[in-house]
């Protein structure tokens, strides 16, 4: 799974595209989260075959710079990518991307996909909340309201009382910390970083980050467990570069607002492929997180466009 901040490409200059175009982002960059779930749904098969979560992450980003790297030219250039202005939030961005997605997919082997994205979808509330210490912005009363909602929402999904407070939950809220502080650094990369630098740091963070877990439990994969592998690299990649030329294409706001079908997908595949069946409190949960998204990004739009 992977998160992207509404705003963390809004210093990028917006092209001057007709409406037909806005049109073709949002089926990108809905296309682009669709395989961001198809992702996770590989990463649960391969977990199910006993592929540690770690060397599921390890290959997926393996897969994925060796894409980006073949599609560096139309994304910036390798030289620009390189050259870049901010290599200390890149590191820093590195060093808390490393760590989610193991975590995620960790958290996925044992936890449905609705539940998880339940946890997960934290991420752009939290990062609306941390914009006040970590970038100085002080969000209104109603931002703040729908922050709490949107936790509020979490709450009801999960249950806490219920599901209680297990290793898969804890990984998942670190995840979505981790997704929200990356989101926060991601503002403060000067105008003329490319997109393969977007891509392409967080990639290389991701494989050098699971390298390490990855080596005492590694298991050499067979038969389908190859094919996952293959198919959810692909997926990954293909998410990553739908949703980025999505954001050069169309307003920041309106292609972040496609992110929360991920809960859709989430909850069709947990039913379709995995037969978990979320209950009705579940589903509850969800509309809140979405409702509760979208009138969060409605509401910081009108904000950055007084």
């Amino acid at each position: 799974m992977f998160i992207t901040d509404e705003t963390a490409l809004e210093k990028d200059k917006l092209l001057q595209l007709p409406v037909t175009q806005t049109t073709k982002a949002l089926a990108f960059s809905t296309f682009g989260f669709l395989c961001f779930s198809l992702t996770d749904v590989f990463s649960k098969f391969l977990t199910a075959e006993n592929i540690p979560a770690s060397e599921v992450s390890f290959s997926f980003s393996v897969i994925s710079i060796v894409i980006f790297l073949a599609l560096s030219g139309k994304l910036g250039g390798l030289r620009r990518t390189f050259q870049t202005k901010a290599p200390k939030i890149h590191f820093l961005r590195g060093l808390l991307q490393a760590p989610s997605q193991p975590l995620i997919f960790f958290a996925l082997s044992s936890t449905s996909l609705a539940n998880a994205y339940a946890i997960i979808f934290l991420a752009p509330f939290l990062t609306a909340a941390l914009a006040w210490p970590i970038l100085g912005e002080k969000g209104n009363r109603r931002i703040w309201f729908v922050i709490f909602t949107g936790f509020c929402g979490v709450l009801v999904a999960m249950r806490p009382d219920i599901q209680g407070f297990t290793l898969p939950i804890a990984a998942l809220l670190i995840a979505a910390l981790s997704i929200a502080l990356r989101n926060s650094l991601i503002r403060r990369l000067p105008e003329g970083e490319t997109h393969l630098s977007l891509v392409l740091y967080p990639c290389i963070a991701i494989a050098i980050g699971s390298l390490l877990p990855m080596i005492p439990n590694f298991m050499m994969p067979r038969g389908l467990s190859i094919l996952w592998l293959l198919t959810g690299g692909v997926t990954f990649s293909v998410g990553l570069f739908c949703v980025s030329l999505a954001f050069r294409m169309a307003e920041a706001a309106k292609i972040a607002a496609t992110q929360y079908s991920q809960l859709i997908w989430g909850v069709l595949f947990g039913i379709l492929i995995f037969s978990d069946m979320p209950d009705l409190w579940t589903i509850l949960g969800l509309a809140i997180i979405a409702i509760s998204g979208f009138v969060l990004i409605e509401t910081k739009s009108k904000n950055n466009s007084a």
